[in-house]
């Protein structure tokens, strides 16, 4: 039997596994959408319990839109992301991938408790990022336009 990450073919990409999409708690995964987008991109599972095992979620087609909207409305810039529903063809449950691209734009801001906070990825956990991390995530632009971490960029 195939596991979820080699359904997906994420290997040892950043992933991260939440049981549900939880509607009044969605700060935990915005900071894991913002964290993925300040560091190197991930993947967020919905309806995947932590040791893999999938519980999907109950079909609900207003989960993907309020993901959407959670995500414009609460993170700043703009992040690339890819959201879909995968159906398991059992227990009338799908999971829910939330794909999150490394940001362009970094840092990525999470704007939902009326501050805004950036969190960053350490060890395939969502850490808030402190005033010493900000560094990192700044791009240096030269006289020429190019960050000078990444010449090629």
């Amino acid at each position: 039997m195939l596991t979820i990450r080699e359904i997906f073919d994420v290997g040892a990409n950043d992933v991260e596994f939440l049981r549900s999409v939880d509607l009044r708690k969605r700060k935990r995964w915005l900071a894991t959408v913002v964290a993925m987008a300040n560091s190197k991109g991930g993947v967020i599972f919905f309806g995947v319990e932590s040791d893999e095992n999938v519980v999907g979620c109950d079909k609900n087609p207003d989960l993907i839109p309020f993901i959407k909207n959670s995500i414009a409305s609460e993170i700043q810039p703009a992040v690339e992301y890819n959201v879909f529903e995968y159906s398991l063809n059992f227990n009338d449950k799908n999971v829910l991938v939330l794909s999150v691209q490394e940001g362009a734009l970094k840092p990525y801001y999470y704007l939902g408790d009326s501050i805004k906070k950036v969190f960053i990825r350490v060890d395939g956990a969502t850490k808030f990022a402190h005033s010493s991390d900000f560094h990192a995530l700044k791009p240096r632009v030269t006289r020429y336009g190019r960050d000078q971490r990444n010449p090629m960029k």
